[in-house]
């Protein structure tokens, strides 16, 4: 004898049927097997169109103690309303008091659901067991396990211990003594619990024609929400405590207070933050006011409207004092290490996904880092006024100054975005002379050094697309070094790769750390400036040379390096090598020249160096005083490739044909 209610496998099928109840029909078995089944869901079916394979089989046995019926259904794709439904799969069979249904994938416009299993076993004639799980990504998936028990025109659910939602591989908990009641109106949350170690949220109330919900949070730490902020840019973390009601037959219709301890925007402390939700007298909108204080001093406040007409609109005034300016950091680039105080007032309005902004504020005490050059900077005594003008920011001249030397130079720009997203940057900045490079050979194995710059620099672009354009001239105490040879170190590091792992020369030179952004870079040098080409730096090849040239150097976003132009040495160095053995420093006459050409290893040189030393005669002639000496010129000429030139080498002796004499 089965306890299967005959109603429930009636109710399952009158579901998909149109105006037609299964009670009116009469069938023992049948048995469906359709290539093109559109036709029977267009006559037979509300909502739902079976576009592909169908199968059915259906049996009843009649018996004078039982009428028990097993009912399969196979389809690879139905449509229901706005739902796709991919490789259904449904069994209910009252033999074994067993209904089973599983789905491969869900679509809809919002979240897709994937590998749906539901089954259900009846214990006796008005409850049972049930499973059901489902995933809409590999970091977000639900698995509940649980009872079920008849109820007056529907039933109620209950959970074990084990069922949990995980969202972004966290995993709550559900409290086992939490329960949904579902019936033909809609469903009823009896203390609905979710529980990760001290965090609790709790969703109380009914969701029906008239919803009346409440959802309180208890340490429920903020960083949950953060994978669902549209913004990836933005995030928040604090502990939030408080309880928010919604019942549009009341008034307000929402109401609710919050409390944030420890709150953090963007990975910087701000203090604590309390919220109040309320709707107005009409109740057509939400208001929310906000206060974030930091010991005991207000430093943020703002009001808040969303309107429930489904327009999604918002407007905000919000009003800062001595709000910490680094929670941008992240929206500023390649700008890092951002620090100061805002004050002022903003005014936001429009579509929630693209607000527009407007107000005015004032930054004092500004500190800011350029990673990539490995500079800081600071203001003195002067503040940023910045404007916020529909979906533009603009930047008023502000002067600042380099930490190392005090060095100078004014800034401006404006910033154009959408919502606060897709920043686009138009950034000056202006010099006689300021301190742009700090760098040594392992932060920027292309080039490295100390530049002082006059001139202007420009960044332009987005956090993706960033071009970094400089016009300047180098100023006194420039010292620029280029690396030519893959030293020990370099090789250990692997900072520059080889095309060709047999050859030291590269077709390219390539940094395995990406700069991710494009740089152009016209530089004058003059005379006061130092330019060092270090061929070999492991045993200490190198020349150094101060003289003039304009260069253009060219690093795009994945690391590929080039220089073009003409540089003349007015005076310098070769520091040459051999074998670790010979180490003598040749001085670089004037007029030599460097050529550059793209790949700064197929540079080309044409150089004349010599070395004046004090050397004895007696090997060129044995009549002469070994122990006498008599000044000599080592010379040599280098021409060609920087990296494997033509050497020609001569022996000039000054006054030779006095010393002959004598």
């Amino acid at each position: 004898n089965s306890y299967f209610k005959p109603s429930l496998f009636s109710e399952s099928i009158n579901f998909f049927l149109k105006n037609k109840s299964i009670d009116d029909l009469h069938i023992s078995s049948l048995q469906l097997d359709f290539k093109n089944p559109r036709v029977i869901s267009d006559i037979f079916l509300d909502d739902i169109d079976f576009s592909s394979h169908f199968k059915l089989a259906y049996n009843s046995s009649n018996h004078i103690s039982s009428n028990l019926a097993y009912l399969k259904i196979e389809s690879s794709e139905i449509y229901f309303k706005d739902l796709k439904i991919i490789n259904l799969d449904y069994l209910v069979d009252e033999r074994l008091n067993k209904i089973k249904l599983s789905i491969d994938q869900i679509y809809n416009n919002k979240v897709p659901l994937n590998s749906i299993l539901f089954s259900a076993f009846l214990t006796d004639e008005k409850s049972g067991d049930y499973s059901f799980s489902c995933n809409y990504s590999k970091e977000n998936y639900l698995d509940f396990k649980g009872s079920f028990n008849d109820m007056l025109k529907g039933f109620e659910l209950n959970f074990h211990n084990t069922s949990f939602v995980s969202v972004s591989n966290k995993k709550w908990l559900i409290n086992p003594y939490s329960n949904i009641s579902i019936n033909s109106n809609g469903f009823i949350f009896e203390q609905l619990d979710f529980i990760k170690e001290d965090q609790v949220f709790t969703i109380t109330g009914k969701i029906d024609k008239v919803p009346n919900l409440s959802f309180s949070f208890k340490e429920f730490n903020l960083d949950n929400i953060n994978p669902f902020i549209p913004n990836p840019v933005m995030n928040f973390n604090g502990l939030l405590n408080g309880e928010i009601v919604f019942n549009p037959n009341t008034f307000p219709v929402l109401i609710g207070d919050f409390q944030v301890n420890d709150f953090n925007f963007n990975d910087h402390f701000l203090g604590n933050l309390t919220l109040n939700n309320y709707s107005n007298q009409y109740n057509d909108s939400l208001y929310t006011t906000g206060i974030i204080s930091q010991e005991g001093n207000t430093i943020m406040n703002f009001l808040a409207k969303y309107p429930f007409d489904g327009s999604k609109n918002i407007s905000a005034n919000i009003s800062f004092s001595n709000f910490p300016f680094q929670v941008l950091d992240r929206f500023i680039k390649p700008v890092s290490g951002l620090s100061g105080q805002v004050k002022g007032d903003m005014h936001v309005y429009g579509p929630i996904k693209s607000y527009e902004i407007y107000g005015n504020c004032v930054v004092q005490d500004i500190n800011f880092k350029v990673p990539y050059l490995h500079t800081n900077y600071l203001t003195m005594n002067d503040s940023l006024l910045v404007s916020f003008y529909n979906d533009t920011i603009l930047l008023k001249s502000l002067p600042f100054y380099d930490v190392k030397y005090n060095t100078k130079a004014t800034i401006k720009g404006v910033i154009s975005h959408t919502a606060l997203k897709h920043m686009d940057y138009d950034i000056n900045i202006s010099s006689d002379s300021l301190f742009v490079l700090n760098t040594e050979e392992y932060d920027n194995v292309s080039y490295y050094g100390n530049v002082f710059l006059g001139g202007d620099l420009s960044v332009i672009g987005n956090p993706k697309n960033i071009s970094i354009n400089i016009d300047g001239v180098s100023k006194d105490g420039s010292k620029i070094m280029i690396p030519l040879s893959k030293s020990k170190e370099i090789r250990e590091n692997k900072f520059i790769q080889f095309i060709n792992p047999e050859d030291s020369v590269n077709d390219k030179v390539t940094i395995n750390d990406p700069s991710k952004f494009n740089m152009n870079f016209n530089l004058s040098i003059d005379n006061s400036s130092q330019l060092q080409l270090i061929i070999d730096e492991e045993v200490g090849d190198m020349i150094t040379g101060y003289g003039e040239g304009d260069l253009y150097l060219q690093l795009n976003k994945s690391g590929d390096f080039e220089m073009f132009g003409d540089f003349e040495i007015e005076k310098g160095n070769y520091l040459f090598t051999l074998q670790d053995v010979i180490t003598k420093s040749f001085e670089i006459q004037r007029g030599g020249g460097i050529k550059f050409n793209g790949n700064p290893y197929d540079a080309e040189i044409d150089l004349n160096l010599l070395y004046n030393v004090q050397a004895s005669l007696n090997p060129l002639n044995p009549e002469y005083d070994r122990d006498k000496k008599s000044p000599v010129i080592c010379r040599m000429s280098m021409s060609g490739p920087l990296l494997k030139p033509d050497i020609e080498f001569y022996i000039d002796i000054p006054n030779s044909d006095q010393i002959i004499e004598t």
